[in-house]
């Protein structure tokens, strides 16, 4: 590619953003681009000055595919890489030349055209913000890192979903279906699954011709609903069933408006510092989630073993079980099995030693990004 400038956008201004972007244009540099970009997307004016100053060959944006950017050059190849759908179909991202997905879930549902190459693309860490705190004392057994939605109110949770001149459904006649099956079952799908099992309830419920096609709705329903429920049930699980306090908690504050976790919460970290500093005061990470997170990779290069709840997908392409080895770089917690799991700090320095290993020889920014440049120069 004669041109080696690569426009870099994250969705927002917030201090995640920030440090993601850093570690991705340090990425893309050691593959000899140049970047330029920032937290915030343009469009109008804002993007036409910044395309005449900078003239990139590429943009990759997280989360905004080219159908959503008005008046984009034709000449300019897009990428978007899907980590949130933010209540959007499957089927609105269009436009971007190549599409990567976070999930494999949203990646083997996706109908794509011809002309768009498609791919996963997991996080990974980067070892300059991650890493050992020599001699750092231990303050917790174990921390969770992630947000809670906040306790529905009662307008959300009165919200009609579907009606007719018989009856209604509202928010809350949905929680009450689906909000315990989805937060304890073994696997998790895409947002537009969750959505379509509802929408079936309502058709077996004799509502006809129904599509929820406001984006809050779809969200709430999609991907709230089971944050909260998939969070909470590991939790509180872990918490009955295994000795992992005390527990740090650190995330939005909205952790404190549920009263069996506000006074294990914290604060909410604000910088990789802050987060690395965390991940070496603690004997274990919590994930709750299927698959890979951003937290997964950096707690592993901090040195910190993580504990994650076991899934029917785990063997599956994207799944943990594909790249580490379980109960040698990272402890497997089947729910449905009683556990005696025994923290004894010998074992859990050879699982963090054998995790961090395998991370920096195969999953840095570095790593991950050595296949975007391999399908910018296939497609380019």
């Amino acid at each position: 590619m004669k041109n080696n400038t690569i426009a870099l956008f994250m969705p927002s201004k917030t201090s995640f953003y920030d440090g993601l972007f850093n570690s991705l244009k340090k990425a893309f540099e050691h593959h000899g681009y140049e970047v330029t970009g920032g937290c915030g997307f343009l469009s109008g004016i804002k993007l036409d000055l910044f395309i005449n100053k900078y003239n990139p060959k590429v943009f990759f944006e997280m989360n905004r595919c080219k159908s959503e950017i008005n008046n984009f050059p034709k000449n300019i190849l897009h990428i978007c890489w899907l980590v949130d759908l933010l209540g959007r179909k499957l089927e609105n991202i269009t436009g971007s030349e190549i599409v990567y997905f976070f999930s494999t879930e949203w990646m083997k549902d996706f109908k794509h055209s011809e002309n768009c190459k498609i791919g996963w693309l997991p996080p990974a860490s980067d070892p300059e913000e991650y890493y050992p705190i020599k001699d750092h004392k231990k303050i917790f057994n174990s921390v969770f890192l992630g947000h809670i939605p906040n306790p529905w109110s009662n307008d959300l949770l009165n919200r009609i979903v579907c009606e007719d001149s018989n009856k209604k459904i509202i928010f809350s006649d949905v929680l009450n279906q689906f909000e315990n099956i989805w937060g304890s079952q073994d696997s998790i799908v895409n947002n537009d699954i969750y959505i379509n099992e509802v929408i079936d309830w309502l058709r077996k419920n004799n509502f006809v011709s129904i599509d929820i096609t406001d984006k809050t709705l779809r969200y709430d329903i999609g991907c709230r609903i089971i944050r909260k429920a998939r969070r909470l049930f590991f939790l509180d699980w872990l918490l009955e069933n295994i000795d992992i306090e005390p527990m740090g908690i650190f995330g939005g504050s909205n952790w404190k408006n549920w009263s069996k976790y506000k006074n294990m919460y914290q604060k909410e970290l604000l910088t990789t510092k802050e987060m690395n500093n965390v991940y070496n005061k603690t004997k274990l990470l919590i994930h709750e989630g299927v698959g890979f997170h951003f937290r997964v990779f950096d707690a592993m290069l901090a040195g910190t073993p993580v504990i994650i709840r076991k899934s029917k997908q785990d063997n599956d392409f994207g799944g943990i079980a594909t790249m580490f080895d379980e109960n040698i770089e990272y402890i497997s917690i089947d729910i449905n099995k009683f556990h005696k799991f025994q923290f004894d700090d010998d074992i859990l320095n050879d699982i963090s030693d054998r995790a961090r290993e395998k991370v920096l020889l195969n999953h840095t920014w570095f790593h991950r990004l050595s296949q975007v440049v391999k399908d910018i120069n296939d497609v380019i």
